[in-house]
């Protein structure tokens, strides 16, 4: 985005572009996270449920009451803010990651790349 100037027009309207780049980045994470973890939770049960369903021939009323039977609310909300935690470092990693790739950016613009190489 530097090297095309999005960047320097975002900072020419007096916006901080760290922040504007960055923060909408981090709140996905920790909301796609968590609701990432829970539908695969839920996956993971329609899936279990359909394997003992073609494998066993098990009723459906037995396997929902033998599955949800010991299943607390305990056992989904810890896994899940930890995703959310995860969701946050994920983000913040990339904000990190791209302020050392920025500062290694080359200085010349894509519109003054012919100029220079009919210079050199």
């Amino acid at each position: 985005m530097r090297a095309s100037g999005q960047i320097d027009a975002i900072e020419s309207l007096s916006i901080d572009s760290s922040k504007f780049l960055v923060v909408p980045r981090v709140l996905a994470c920790v909301i796609a996270l968590p609701l990432l973890t829970l539908f695969m939770d839920f996956a993971g049960l329609l899936g279990g449920f359909l394997s003992e369903v073609l494998s066993s021939h098990i009723s459906p009323e037995l396997y929902i009451n033998r599955a949800f039977d010991n299943l607390q609310w305990s056992n989904f909300i810890a896994p899940t803010l930890k995703t959310a935690v995860f969701g946050f470092i994920i983000g913040s990693n990339w904000h990190a990651h791209t302020i050392a790739h920025n500062s290694c950016a080359p200085t010349w613009r894509p519109d003054s790349l012919s100029q220079q190489t009919i210079l050199e």
